[in-house]
């Protein structure tokens, strides 16, 4: 039984008991199967395409030693399409969903970047006169305005937010929506 056997094990014995005594867990004590025919060394054999999407995710997380709790989805995304391709059972269901949750998440943050990358908008000139006496006092760096006469402009710098990996059972979860979609 290897390390990462063992933290995929306890992530998802962490969800199963998170899940209410109506579902049963019917889900997760399938998972929890497959991965112990993936660690015995065994070939998991399941006629439902996407139950072998589901197969080919744990074996990408067991193989790659991919921390269940934080998985990237573009590198992911990219190594379960090269498996998919290689295995020759495509579930384009599946396969598109994950590039779309990854492109999702790029895209979120490309816009995220954009917007505080944009100059701000320049207020028109009505041709009125500008009194600095009607400022805020706290916008202004009294020093620069002695020295220049003109108040300085804020110019902040960009910030790209860190992105947030998803769970293995979030990524199980868009396997089931997909499998519900289809």
């Amino acid at each position: 039984m290897s390390e990462n056997y063992q933290t995929v094990l306890n992530h998802l014995l962490f969800h199963k008991a998170l899940i209410s005594e109506t579902e049963g867990g019917q889900r997760i004590n399938r998972y929890l199967a497959m991965l112990n025919e993936i660690d015995q060394g065994m070939h998991v054999a399941v006629r439902d395409p996407f139950e072998k999407s589901v197969v080919a995710a744990f074996e990408l997380v067991l193989e790659r030693q991919m921390d269940p709790w934080e998985i990237n989805l573009t590198p992911f995304t990219k190594l379960f399409l090269e498996k998919v391709k290689k295995e020759g059972t495509v579930n384009f269901v599946t396969a598109g969903k994950l590039v779309f949750l990854a492109w999702s998440i790029l895209k979120l943050q490309s816009d995220k970047v954009l917007l505080n990358a944009m100059p701000p908008e320049a207020p028109p000139d009505d041709g009125a006169w500008d009194l600095d006496m009607f400022r805020d006092p706290a916008d202004l760096d009294y020093n620069q305005v002695v020295l220049d006469g003109t108040a300085t402009p804020l110019t902040e710098a960009i910030r790209r937010e860190g992105r947030r990996a998803v769970t293995l059972m979030e990524l199980m979860d868009a396997f089931d929506e997909a499998r519900r979609e289809a």
